[in-house]
C-alpha cells in the first residue's frame, strides 16, 4: 500500500532546513480521527486494518454519547418500565395484576451497570491495544492539515471528523433558567420526578413519555408538529399516540412552548395551540428536553482547515463524505442526516476506508434501519409512503396489512401494521413496520432493499411460524395475490392462516 504520507506537502517559501524543524516539532500522523464515539472507533479500527498510522483525539470519555447516555441506557430503562407495565397488566393472561414497588435510585445505578456491561473494555485501552494512538482533549484546527490539542500540534495526511452530536436546546425564553433535564443528564437522577413535561414529540421523546408513564410518572410530551413522530407514517403517529394516551400520558400535538417559568417550587409553562389559540399556563412539573439534537463543532475551528457547514448546520460532506478539503472527512452525526450509531459505524468505516485508500465508497444514509423504541416498536427503511410519492407519483404501489398475526394473537398484544412501498416493477423502494420486535423484524426489509430486492423475492422466502416476521410474508403474499394474473383470471395464491 502506498503511504499516505507521500501527500505531505512541504509549505512553499521556506527554507527546507526550517521547513524540516517546524515538522519534527509536530506530532505526525497519517489518519488523525476527531471523536471516539461510534463513528470514530469505526474510523480508527478501518484506518488501522488499512495500514495507517491513526491518532484518535477525544474531548471526553471514550464510547460516545451511544453508550453512556443514549442508546443503552435509554433501552435499559425501556426495559425496567415494561417490566413494571406487564405486572400492572398482567390480569389479561388471566394473572393477579399488582402495582409494582419502584426503587429509582437503585434502577439507576443498575442501568449504570449494564451501560459498563456493554463496554467490557474500555474504548480507550481497547483502541490502543490496536495500536492506535488515543489522545485526550480538544481539537482545534490550525490550518488545513494541522490541528492543536492542548500546546501540541499535530499535523495529517488525512483527517476524519466524527464530532457528535448534543442534545439541541430550543431559544424558548426561561428555558434555561429552569434546568431542564435533557437525555444527557437525565441519567444523574436518583429520585423518579412525580410530573415531567417533555418538550419534544420524536422518537426520544416517545420513549421517555412511555417508560416514565409506566414507572409512576404523570407524563406530559408537547410537541409543536401535528403529530407525534412528524417523520414517520401517518399511522405510525396514531397508533403510537393512541398506545401513549391509554397509558395515562397527556398529548399535546400542534403545541408551541412560548415561555417557560422557574419559581422556588415549581414550574411553568405557557403555551399556545394552533390557528392563534391564546397562550394558558400549566403546571409542567420537572421539564426535559427532548426536541433533537445539535451537532459539535464549535471549538474546532472548522473554517481554517477549509470545512464548512451546510444550511442545517452540520458539517458539508458529499456522498463519499469528503469536505471541501479533500484531505478531511467526517462521519456519523455530525453530518446530519439520521443521528444512528448503525449509521455512525458504518459512516466511520467508509470515511476512513477513502481517506487512506482511496477508495470511492458511497455512503448511502438512507438505505439504514432505524427503529423507534416504543412499544410496539417502529421500525422502519427507505422511504415513507409521502416521500416516495415525491419521486414516483403514481407509479408506487402500497401494501398495507394491519390485521393480527397469529404470534400477536398468541402474546394478546393489540394490531400492528406492516406497510410496504414498491414501484411499479415490484422492486422495494420503502418500508415501516409497527409490532413489539420491530427492530429484529425491519433488518430482513432491509436486505431486501439495500440489495435492490423485489416483493416477489420476500414472498418466495418461506418464514418461521409463529413469528412476528411472518407478517412480512403475509404482505407479500397479498401483493402478489394481486399483481399475478393469468389469462384465464387470478392466480391462485395459497395462504397459511
Amino acid at each position: 500500500m502506498t503511504s499516505v504520507h507521500q501527500d505531505l506537502t512541504q509549505p512553499q517559501g521556506q527554507n527546507p532546513r526550517n521547513a524540516q524543524r517546524v515538522q519534527d516539532a509536530e506530532q505526525q500522523c497519517e489518519l488523525l480521527v476527531i471523536g471516539a464515539g461510534s463513528a470514530g472507533i469505526a474510523a480508527a479500527a478501518a484506518g488501522q486494518r488499512a495500514g495507517a498510522k491513526v491518532t484518535v483525539i477525544e474531548r471526553e470519555r471514550p464510547g460516545g454519547a451511544s453508550l453512556w447516555t443514549g442508546t443503552v441506557p435509554t433501552k435499559a430503562l425501556i426495559a425496567a418500565a415494561r417490566a413494571a407495565h406487564l405486572m400492572r397488566t398482567a390480569d389479561r393472561f388471566a394473572i393477579t395484576p399488582v402495582e409494582p414497588q419502584l426503587n429509582f435510585g437503585e434502577l439507576m445505578r443498575g442501568i449504570q451497570d449494564r451501560v459498563s456491561a456493554a463496554a467490557p473494555t474500555e474504548p480507550s485501552g481497547a483502541l490502543q491495544r490496536l495500536g492506535v494512538d488515543v489522545v485526550a482533549g480538544a481539537a482545534r484546527f490550525t490550518g488545513p492539515e494541522t490541528i492543536m490539542v492542548g500546546d501540541v500540534s499535530y499535523r495529517f495526511s488525512r483527517a476524519v471528523i466524527a464530532s457528535g452530536t448534543a442534545p439541541a436546546m430550543p431559544p424558548i425564553p426561561g428555558l434555561v433558567e429552569c434546568n431542564p433535564l435533557t437525555v444527557t443528564s437525565f441519567w444523574e437522577l436518583r429520585f423518579l420526578p412525580e410530573q415531567v413535561t417533555l418538550i419534544g414529540g420524536g422518537p426520544t421523546g416517545c420513549e421517555f413519555a412511555q417508560a416514565l408513564a409506566r414507572l409512576g410518572s404523570k407524563v406530559r410530551i408537547i410537541e409543536l408538529a401535528d403529530r407525534l413522530l412528524p417523520r414517520e407514517e401517518p399511522e405510525a403517529s396514531e397508533m403510537i399516540a393512541e398506545r401513549l394516551r391509554s397509558e395515562g400520558v397527556e398529548v399535546l400535538t400542534g403545541t408551541a412552548v412560548r415561555r417557560a417559568i422557574s419559581y422556588a417550587h415549581h414550574q411553568q409553562l405557557i403555551i399556545a395551540g394552533p390557528d392563534g389559540a391564546e397562550p394558558v399556563t400549566i403546571e409542567s412539573g420537572r421539564i426535559m428536553v427532548t426536541a433533537g439534537r445539535r451537532p459539535v463543532t464549535v471549538g474546532l475551528d472548522l473554517p481554517r482547515a477549509g470545512v464548512f457547514l451546510n444550511e442545517q448546520g452540520y458539517i458539508a460532506v458529499d456522498d463519499r463524505l469528503r469536505t471541501e478539503n479533500r484531505k478531511v472527512y467526517a462521519a456519523g452525526d455530525a453530518v446530519g442526516d439520521r443521528p444512528l450509531a448503525s449509521l455512525a459505524e458504518l459512516d466511520g468505516e467508509i470515511a476512513a476506508t477513502n481517506a487512506v485508500s482511496g477508495r470511492s465508497r458511497i455512503a448511502r444514509h438512507e438505505l439504514g434501519p432505524q427503529v423507534v423504541f416504543t412499544d410496539p416498536e417502529i421500525g422502519r427503511i427507505g422511504h415513507t409512503e409521502m416521500s416516495a410519492r415525491v419521486g414516483l407519483g403514481d407509479w408506487l404501489r402500497v401494501r398495507k396489512s394491519s390485521g393480527r398475526i397469529d404470534r400477536a394473537i398468541a402474546e394478546n398484544e393489540p394490531s400492528g401494521l406492516t406497510k410496504i412501498i414498491s414501484n411499479g416493477h415490484g422492486r422495494m423502494v420503502g418500508a415501516t413496520v409497527i409490532s413489539p420486535r420491530a427492530g429484529e423484524v425491519i433488518t430482513e426489509l432491509a436486505t431486501v432493499l439495500q440489495r435492490g430486492g423485489r416483493i416477489a423475492d420476500l414472498a418466495s422466502v418461506p418464514h418461521a411460524y409463529p413469528t412476528w416476521s411472518d407478517a412480512l410474508w403475509h404482505a407479500a403474499m397479498d401483493d402478489q395475490a394481486e399483481r399475478q394474473t393469468a389469462p384465464t383470471g387470478r392466480t391462485a395464491v395459497l395462504r397459511r392462516r
